[in-house]
């Protein structure tokens, strides 16, 4: 497919907004995520390894511990299907997953009353760094090297894959977990991106390419898979009920100036914001799809993409999309139907400093943003 030549966007930003609180925790942010079980905690890791909690409200920093000794690198909040971690006292169930150094993967839940994060578990599941992580209630993904393991949410290993290379990416296909379905999965490692159902030993669908694929994101409905790779292409993998699942019916998204950075759907499914460089290209999959949708160039940061979140759980703002780059600017872009889309402006590098590392935005919490000198950050709109 040759997607229709973009329309571009350049915008006049207005004047930053502020911030509601900005907390320093020392050290590069990996992750920053409101609890499952009580979103007026802020679990946020650091690179160092070490775990906080932070008031959803203040930034008040509620608790910290030394999950991992060397590093973490990546962490993950767990969520039910019922949408709390924590049904019940006296759970087993961890709040939080943490990996990192030595193989370790970790699970915390936090204490309120005593503010402190409690272990739950703990699991070295080799000798390499757990670089990937991914939860789907009730199965954590964790990849090292060329394994990919399966676990229960106790710790407890379920099946271990070896692909060909070094894994570079997972993610559960959404609500494939629930209803008595074998759950569904994709890994990516250098030239390969696979399916996999839990209960097979055997890919259900691969795909072959002399790229790197480093991103992966499906579709909330499930119904298309991205990939996103270094050598500046993005790729889309139609899996709904009347698709053919034959390659030359993937989508080929081309024409960026870096290494894709970012990939995020807009939780109705319908927009695919993507970026390899400083502006972010935004591709409709209304009606015909992009095929006949021109895509939305986005044109307003001054450096390379990092972090981008559509906001969640609000259907009258589910195309208000942030993106973040690495000089530290924040713009929110309403996304049109028709017209083009328009820039406010949140943070610049005056008033940030640090490359954005992560995002996060739902109709529960404002936006939220961890940036690489250890800033967390609640933002006005």
């Amino acid at each position: 497919m040759t997607p229709l030549p973009p329309s571009q966007s350049s915008t006049i930003l207005v004047p930053n907004l502020s911030a509601s609180w900005q907390t320093p925790v020392d050290e590069y942010v990996v992750a920053l995520q409101p609890l499952a079980s009580d979103p007026a905690v802020l679990m946020v890791a650091t690179a160092t390894g070490e775990l906080l909690a932070l008031h959803a409200q203040t930034g008040e920093i509620l608790g910290r511990v030394q999950a991992h000794q060397e590093a973490c690198t990546q962490a993950c909040v767990v969520v039910s299907p019922q949408g709390f971690a924590n049904p019940q006292e006296g759970l087993s169930e961890p709040a939080v997953l943490t990996a990192g150094d030595g193989g370790l993967l970790c699970g915390w839940r936090w204490q309120a009353q005593a503010k402190t994060w409690e272990p739950v578990f703990q699991t070295r599941l080799g000798r390499h760094w757990v670089e990937h992580l991914a939860v789907a209630y009730p199965y954590v993904l964790a990849a090292l090297d060329r394994q990919v393991v399966v676990l229960s949410l106790t710790g407890q290993e379920v099946r271990r894959i070896t692909l060909p290379k070094a894994v570079l990416a997972l993610a559960w296909q959404p609500g494939s977990s629930t209803g008595g379905n074998q759950p569904r999965f994709a890994t990516a490692c250098y030239g390969q991106v696979a399916l996999w159902q839990l209960g097979n030993d055997t890919p259900t669908l691969i795909r072959e390419m002399p790229f790197t694929p480093t991103l992966l994101r499906w579709q909330p409905r499930g119904r298309f898979l991205a990939y996103g790779c270094r050598e500046r292409a993005v790729f889309v993998i139609p899996l709904g009920p009347h698709t053919t699942g034959r390659p030359e019916d993937d989508l080929r998204m081309e024409g960026f100036t870096h290494k894709v950075s970012l990939l995020a759907w807009s939780e109705d499914n319908r927009y695919l914001a993507t970026g390899g460089g400083p502006d972010p290209i935004v591709w409709s999959f209304a009606g015909k799809g992009p095929a006949h949708n021109p895509p939305l160039e986005l044109l307003a940061h001054r450096a390379v993409l990092s972090a981008g979140v559509f906001q969640s759980g609000n259907p009258l703002a589910s195309h208000r999309l942030a993106t973040a780059s690495a000089e530290g600017s924040i713009l929110i872009w309403n996304l049109p139907t028709v017209d083009r889309p328009e820039a406010v402006a949140l943070a610049s590098p005056e008033t940030q400093g640090g490359e954005i590392t992560t995002l996060h935005w739902s109709s529960t919490h404002p936006l939220l943003s961890g940036d690489a000198n250890g800033l967390v950050s609640c933002w006005n709109l």
